[in-house]
């Protein structure tokens, strides 16, 4: 077997420029926004000790330094180790370093606002790291409590100082762990897009080429309105602006923050990781609690005149179409999705006709039409074999699927995406015309993209139940109630 070279020196650090790079471009996107209150944004800071990679400087006059850590492999995760070993060259310790520029940057009227971004994940054998709030990226409070008191100890007898100088400095310190450069691309892309500027691997090239540039310049201080003219220089504009919604339904977004409108719901699931979480804890939630929540985030984006949204998040497809359902097509929205690195948006909708087409099974009695919705797979067995087990009072079963058949490589690009959704509709509008029913139940076996894109033209048609499924041979849940 051939060995895989090592990265040279020059490809590491490249690599690690190219991240500083990036997650600089996603912090001028930050603040590129209109409620940001940014002013300036400095890279290479000549004046902000240790954390000197990215100042934000805002009108409130709150500073954020925010230093950029790369790695290569995933040998040293974050942790006390990681945190409290010297340098190479035997100098001060990552945590020194921070501890030195909050000595050095901090006032008595203002404390620094200190951030460490980095693709290492945090170490999950380390005490001290278990208390590191997810939400706040910080480690207090929770490593101010006794359960934390030897970590507490140990790290302050490193630096020097007493604990309560350490909790007030880890207070200001945020530890942003897990940014792999591929999530900070899928960012840049949906801030961008919600810029409207260009996405997509050469626009990311633009901005990172773009940055390069920056760091290289005398004075590295330039304020937001110049960074936006070069942002539409560099990368181009495509659209107008849009809006960002972030769900978060089996797994928290690393970045809420970017959101215009956001809704939250990942505790009210079963199951430890997001892969096992597929059936809330309570089913009456989904209307209960999600369909509202959703309702309320396309009211609160709509009252704003903001109709090109942006739909970002870790969630089932239930919810990925109940997102697009919210977001109508007939209420005036524009809807669009991240789909492997592309936009896929649904006003790049062309010729719907000859995409798709549909088998009819008839499974029982009963007044309801089941459709199952194949592009991924063929999903016609698990859905049949649920449906004579519940005992759903379904007539007739209608399997969509693509002219040629099912497959990953079925929906080759976001037009085809959005096509298909207006003929997968279509073909449900003729089912109804072939024989009236009360309901529709909605089985999907579809990219995230395209069940946005389907939910968002499923109009005139019925009362739709859509159903999660919760794996091979274990059949589905009843999901939300989508009027239509």
């Amino acid at each position: 077997m051939t060995g895989i070279p090592a990265r040279s020196p020059s490809g590491v650090r490249l690599s690690g420029d190219d991240y500083q790079h990036l997650v600089t471009w996603n912090e001028v996107l930050v603040a590129m926004r209109p409620d940001s209150g940014a002013e300036t944004i400095t890279v290479e800071a000549r004046d902000a000790g240790n954390v000197d990679d990215i100042v934000v400087v805002y009108r409130s006059a709150r500073v954020k330094y925010t230093q950029v850590k790369h790695t290569v492999d995933a040998r040293t995760p974050v942790g006390t180790e990681y945190l409290t070993q010297p340098s190479r060259r035997g100098g001060q310790s990552l945590l020194q370093r921070f501890h030195s520029s909050w000595e050095e940057l901090r006032t008595d009227h203002e404390r620094p606002d200190m951030c460490l971004i980095t693709d290492r994940e945090v170490d999950p054998g380390d005490d001290a790291m278990r208390g590191l709030d997810r939400r706040s990226e910080r480690l207090v409070p929770e490593f101010g409590t006794p359960g934390a008191r030897v970590t507490r100890v140990a790290w302050a007898e490193h630096l020097g100082i007493d604990t309560d100088e350490l909790l007030a400095f880890l207070s200001d310190l945020r530890l942003m762990t897990g940014r792999p450069y591929a999530a900070e691309a899928e960012r840049a892309d949906s801030l961008m897009w919600a810029h409207g500027l260009n996405t997509g691997q050469h626009a990311i090239d633009s901005a990172i080429a773009l940055v390069r540039d920056w760091v290289q310049q005398r004075d590295r201080t330039l304020d937001v309105a110049t960074l936006r003219d070069r942002a539409f220089d560099r990368v181009g504009r495509a659209s107008d602006p849009g809006a960002l919604l972030v769900i978060e339904g089996i797994d928290e977004d690393l970045h809420p923050d970017d959101a215009d409108a956001r809704v939250h719901f990942v505790e009210r699931y079963r199951g430890e990781e997001p892969d096992l979480r597929r059936e809330l804890a309570d089913p009456a939630d989904w209307q209960l609690v999600v369909a509202p929540e959703l309702d309320r985030a396309a009211h609160d984006l709509q009252a704003a005149g903001k109709l090109r949204v942006l739909v970002r998040g870790a969630m089932r497809l239930p919810t990925w179409f109940g997102a697009g359902a919210t977001l109508r097509h007939v209420h005036g929205f524009t809807v669009a999705a991240l789909q492997h690195g592309n936009i896929w948006s649904s006003d790049t909708a062309g010729a719907s006709h000859g995409l798709v087409k549909t088998s009819e099974v008839t499974p029982g009695p009963g007044p309801d039409l089941a459709i199952a919705v194949g592009i991924a797979t063929d999903p016609t067995l698990g859905v049949e074999t649920f449906i004579a087990a519940a005992r759903l009072p379904v007539a007739r079963l209608a399997v969509v699927t693509p002219l040629h058949g099912p497959g990953p490589e079925s929906v080759p690009n976001g037009q085809i995406a959005a096509s298909m959704a207006v003929a997968v509709r279509d073909e449900a509008r003729l089912l109804l015309e072939q024989a009236d029913t009360e309901r529709i139940h909605l089985f999907l076996a579809v990219p995230g993209g395209l069940a946005l894109l389907l939910g968002h033209r499923w109009n005139a048609l019925r009362p739709t139940t859509v159903y999660e499924h919760l794996g091979a041979g274990r059949g589905y849940v009843p999901t939300l109630e989508v009027q239509a």
